[in-house]
């Protein structure tokens, strides 16, 4: 079994949907889930910063309501550990969901329990760029978690809402860890100390996470994977588990593969004209090359097991209840 904490489908239904695309899970997504022996995770709502307002988010969830209803023979969305383990039994590929930057609820703090109501259990509170919450990886200031960022996070987390820090700048890491009161996780983050891009982890940010009960789930992005593209495979992103292994321990490293084939333009070009390292991590039917390079490094079947799923599970169990 193989939870990935984090998947853009609903952008791409979103994307496609207003194409006037259908059973557009089914038709794109589940033979890769299966071939990659995906059993679910967490799937998230994103939008581009520069579109990212409530009506879109609202279109969104609204696409996203028709293409869980379409697919509810094999797919179920879970609101809680004992519905997620329910289905997952069931055989049913099981999700959670999240809300990959907050702008577009930032200027009112009640619809976050709005968004609680519909599912939500997982959000950052920016993406690259800077909102009125905080500032994220790319953002031109750093200015950190903000007044009424510090509102937000206590509502959320009172809300049962989990802060998810994948694409927080530095200072707003380090001022969420000041303010939080429950665990946080990075959804989708990798090592700096491995490759240098400000989306992945510093060791103490790695620490922190884990300090507060948190979990990471490691990105197979492949600028996240390796500065050398012909490094950007399985074997160097097992690099990146086995750090934060030594770091953390076992039990708080996850799978949250962030795979962009329906998303990335260049990324397709490289396919088409066949410009790109085969080895390469480019779509979620490849994850057992992941489990794969974890079993020559010497893991045992449990240990993978808790990255693969029971570390999610265990997580989920303690912190989403309801």
């Amino acid at each position: 079994m193989i939870l990935d904490i984090h998947a853009d489908i609903f952008t791409d239904i979103f994307n496609k949907g207003i194409r006037g695309e259908s059973d557009i899970i089914k038709r794109y997504h589940l033979s890769k889930f299966n071939k990659g022996g995906i059993n679910g995770g967490i799937f998230v709502f994103w939008l581009d910063p520069k579109y990212n307002d409530y009506e879109n988010l609202k279109t969104m969830m609204d696409y996203a309501d028709r293409e869980i209803e379409i697919a509810k023979d094999f797919l179920c969305v879970a609101k809680n550990y004992n519905e997620y383990y329910d289905a997952l039994k069931s055989g049913k590929i099981t999700v959670m969901m999240n809300l990959e930057g907050a702008k577009s609820i930032e200027d009112d703090i009640n619809r976050v329990d709005e968004i609680y109501e519909y599912g939500i259990r997982f959000l950052s509170l920016t993406w690259n760029e800077e909102n009125k919450l905080a500032t994220g990886v790319k953002s031109l200031s750093d200015s950190g978690l903000k007044e009424r960022g510090k509102d937000f996070l206590k509502r959320i987390q009172n809300r049962g809402i989990v802060l998810d820090v994948s694409h927080a700048s530095d200072k707003t890491f380090f001022d969420i860890v000041k303010h939080t009161k429950k665990p946080i996780i990075a959804s989708h983050s990798n090592c700096r100390k491995l490759c240098n891009e400000k989306r992945n982890l510093l060791d103490d940010q790695i620490k922190l996470i884990k300090e507060t009960g948190g979990i990471i789930g490691v990105n197979a992005y492949r600028d996240f994977i390796h500065v050398d593209r012909e490094k950007q495979d399985a074997t160097h992103l097992v690099n990146h588990i086995d750090h934060m292994v030594d770091l953390i321990g076992i039990d708080s490293v996850c799978f949250g593969l962030d795979y962009c084939d329906y998303i990335d333009d260049q990324l397709r070009s490289d396919l088409d004209t066949a410009d790109v390292n085969k080895n390469g991590l480019y779509d979620v039917s490849r994850t057992q090359e992941i489990v794969v390079k974890l079993k020559s490094r010497g893991y045992s079947q449990n240990d993978i097991e808790k990255i693969s799923y029971k570390n999610f599970l265990k997580f989920i169990k303690d912190n989403i209840n309801s």
